[in-house]
């Protein structure tokens, strides 16, 4: 994951309208006494009784109730309509901090709704207005009082994370924002400087900020949100001199938790954005970025920003309040930096691993003229699928692993017992951990046990897995004979699996769970403890779970459940595993047009290798006496029509997936149909 995450979310149901039950008798009670007076106050004549509304309302967004009911009563038209214009400026500061709080809890709905709205169009005439507010406070000899600073630091506060939730929510949005305020990196900068200033005219980098340090945590965020695969903003920055002194920044002491990983993650993205362009990829850069991170983390004391989360509230003294609700933010703001933490520990992970030009590489027509019609392509299609048998044979024993390049490594005499510990045969494990690039190394020895502590708390659970997911095949490409990541892996396979049951309402830990189980199946070759009705739980599973999950993320947890299970289908001494996961995978592909393509693809290929020599131990009795070759023959026609469905224009590389994978099915049943004669 090398992108803040800018899914969209699924649009909420409408219910139909119903009898009043007691429920709903009770709300509108609510809506008559609470809501009501308090959006009525909202257009009152006087400033303060709409400040105050403004704020009664804004604590109760975080209740699902009471924010539904609010917005039922057109709360984010009066925003929009009056208060975003009224003549109080601290009005006009809560009215952004409001319509943010509720884009935090409603996402991209309200998103797509305030878009539409030409929200935009406020923010920027509000950037305007803060640009020319700043510009004075740097003039000599200007004076103001600290509420009037303390004000403009909220109001451009507000209104930019307002920004940032907006542009995080849908990639429309970004591509939006991008187009439409091509000066915001320069405009973020600038105040960034202006905040910097006094430590650069005292020559003192512990000099205190010239802005609120919540303010200054905000810029950061905004620069390291628009950076991400964004060379409009990307090559604002680098022209900047604002990028020479990052690393003194980061060196500073008494900036925000959340500001520094903010500014790593802005080193990180300008480091993915030059190698695109071209570069060499800078690791000596991606591993300080690391060390800064894990440093970062492992400073902050979790127990105590807890406890500041949830403040003692027994005074009444206004004082004590407010102070207890600075603390309660900074705490949140705290989290928020390791949650963007472990963001990036998961993004530079697959980094190692993948070069940056294929992660972010675009799907387009590539070479493929896009004058071709469908006549062309309807010929191309069958040239492809009506190649002789002596050639489809030839091709699969070329291409079809000969035996021993993926054999499973165990003993000769392993029985059925093995089933319940890890297999340590391998003649080739190496305990001497030099030859490991130093990059991989702190990626086990420290920001591993980070993302595993990290699991310690709630907040963190989801980016926890994900970071491992990324980690663990990380290590299993570069280190899977080391034993030191053996180890671990073991031990992740042994605490990750009660995680698919724990957790099987949050469909991206438990994809993530099934990632990191997958990468330790594959360091061992399937050779983990497991038995038969583990696999059964895995694949019942996923029917439970394709009820409430979106559907792209439910595609993607169903892809890494059938990496998995074709890693522990070729095992040895677990044929009737092999066969359950086998009866699956038909089952998978009996569902064409119904199942995802790319699902499809997975399991095809993943077959291809399970069955893909007659010797291996299993396929006798599971693919000859199972018939799959007759049952794949069968589904040969629908596999081809799914692939003629996919738009080559659109799609270009998902079809000429589906067009090698059809053609090798083809020429797999030839092979297999051969085999043994």
């Amino acid at each position: 994951m090398a992108k803040v995450k800018r899914k969209s979310r699924s649009s909420k149901v409408r219910k139909s309208s119903a009898p009043v039950n007691r429920s709903e008798a009770k709300d509108e009670q609510i809506r008559q006494t609470k809501i009501a007076p308090l959006i009525s106050k909202l257009s009152s004549t006087s400033t303060n009784d709409r400040s105050m509304s403004i704020s009664a309302i804004t604590a109760m967004i975080d209740d699902p109730k009471l924010r539904t009911l609010l917005l039922k009563e057109g709360l984010i038209k009066i925003v929009l309509t009056q208060l975003l214009s009224d003549s109080s400026e601290e009005v006009v500061m809560e009215s952004y901090g409001l319509l943010r709080n509720i884009v935090l809890e409603d996402g991209y709905d309200v998103c797509i709704h305030l878009w539409r709205s030409d929200i935009l169009t406020a923010i920027q005439s509000a950037m305007e207005k803060s640009k020319v507010s700043f510009e004075k406070l740097a003039e000599a000899g200007t004076k103001s009082t600290k509420d009037e600073r303390t004000l403009l630091n909220d109001y451009t506060e507000n209104y930019l994370s307002l920004l940032i939730q907006l542009a995080s929510s849908s990639d429309d949005i970004f591509d939006g924002v991008t187009k439409k305020v091509p000066g915001l990196a320069d405009f973020t900068i600038s105040l960034l400087q202006y905040s910097l200033s006094q430590r650069k005219d005292s020559n003192n980098a512990d000099a205190p900020l010239m802005t609120t340090a919540s303010l200054f945590s905000t810029l950061c965020e905004v620069l390291f949100v628009f950076s991400e695969s964004n060379p409009h903003v990307t090559d604002e920055i680098i022209a900047s001199p604002f990028v020479g002194s990052i690393n003194d920044i980061l060196s500073s002491k008494n900036l925000p938790v959340s500001s520094l990983v903010y500014l790593n993650g802005l080193k990180y993205n300008l480091a993915i954005e030059q190698s695109l362009s071209g570069s060499e990829l800078d690791e000596e850069e991606i591993f300080n970025i690391l060390q800064s991170l894990v440093s970062l983390v492992e400073s902050i004391n979790m127990d105590q920003i807890k406890a500041d989360l949830n403040p003692p509230t027994d005074s009444t003294d206004v004082i004590e309040v407010n102070k207890a609700d600075k603390t309660a933010i900074n705490a949140r703001a705290v989290i928020d930096g390791i949650q963007v933490a472990l963001e990036l520990f998961t993004a530079i992970a697959e980094t190692i691993t993948i070069q940056p030009s294929k992660i972010y590489a675009q799907t387009g027509l590539s070479n493929q003229s896009a004058g071709d019609d469908d006549e062309e392509e309807e010929e191309e299609d069958d040239a492809l699928m009506n190649e002789d048998d002596e050639e489809a044979e030839l091709y699969i024993q070329k291409t079809i692993p000969e035996l021993g390049e993926n054999e499973i490594e165990l003993d000769e005499e392993a029985s059925d017992s093995q089933s319940n510990s890890f297999s340590n045969t391998d003649e080739n494990i190496i305990t001497d951990d030099s030859t490991v690039g130093v990059l991989v190394n702190y990626l086990q020895n420290s920001v591993l046990p980070l993302s595993i502590k990290a699991f310690s708390y709630p907040e963190f659970v989801s980016r926890s897995m994900a970071s491992l997911n990324n980690i663990s095949w990380t290590l299993t490409t570069k280190m899977a004979k080391h034993q030191s990541w053996r180890s671990n892996a073991q031990e992740l396979w042994v605490n990750i699996f009660p995680y698919l049951s724990s957790h099987q309402h949050e469909i991206d830990v438990v994809s993530s769970a099934l990632g990191v189980l997958g990468a330790v199946s594959k360091t061992y070759n399937g050779n983990v403890p497991l038995n038969r009705d583990e696999v059964n739980f895995v694949i019942n599973q996923i029917a439970t779970i394709k009820v409430s999950a979106p559907e792209d993320e439910f595609n993607e947890y169903l892809i890494r459940a059938v990496a998995l299970l074709a890693s522990l289908a070729m095992a040895k001494n677990r044929t009737e595993v092999t066969k359950t996961v086998g009866d699956f995978f038909l089952s998978l592909l009996s569902g064409l047009p119904e199942t995802p393509v790319e699902v499809v693809l997975e399991v095809l290929d993943n077959m291809f290798e399970i069955f893909g020599d007659a010797s291996y131990e299993y396929d006798l009795p599971v693919f000859v006496e199972g018939q799959y070759m007759e049952k794949l023959n069968q589904l040969l026609s629908k596999v081809r029509q799914m692939t003629k469905k996919i738009d080559r224009r659109r799609f270009y590389q998902l079809r000429s997936r589906a067009d090698e994978v059809t053609l090798n099915l083809s020429r797999f049943i030839v092979y297999k149909r051969n085999e043994r004669s």
